[in-house]
């Protein structure tokens, strides 16, 4: 019975690691796509030309070569979304290593209850 209640929690422990790996590979992705399309949307949508009147003092370097110009407030979106990007790699890499950690724990205490039979 303790055996099957091991297997249940361990199952389930499974079940719980490759769902949260999914979440995390989806707001990776979702966080990536909204990056790139933030980046073209400011690339299509702001002028090459400062705009002091409205604030669009910020030079950016947006794709192929153009130089675009936003405000600060755009600007640190922007920022804000790049560094979203690197979030999801890091949560990734804790989370592996403490899953990683909690497996080493299970074989462990498995090769020890096989020692003593």
């Amino acid at each position: 019975m303790y055996k099957k209640m091991i297997n249940r929690l361990n199952n389930l422990e499974t079940y719980m690691n490759k769902a949260v790996l999914w979440l995390i590979v989806l707001l990776s992705c979702v966080s990536f796509f909204g990056a790139m399309s933030l980046r073209q949307y400011y690339t299509r949508n702001r002028p090459e030309t400062a705009q002091i009147e409205l604030g669009r003092v910020v030079a950016i370097d947006a794709n192929y070569g153009k130089t675009v110009y936003v405000t600060r407030s755009e600007k640190v979106n922007m920022d804000l979304t790049y560094w979203s990007l690197l979030l999801p790699g890091v949560v990734i890499i804790i989370y592996w290593g403490f899953l990683r950690m909690r497996l080493h724990q299970i074989h462990a205490r498995e090769n020890k209850a096989n020692i003593k039979q």
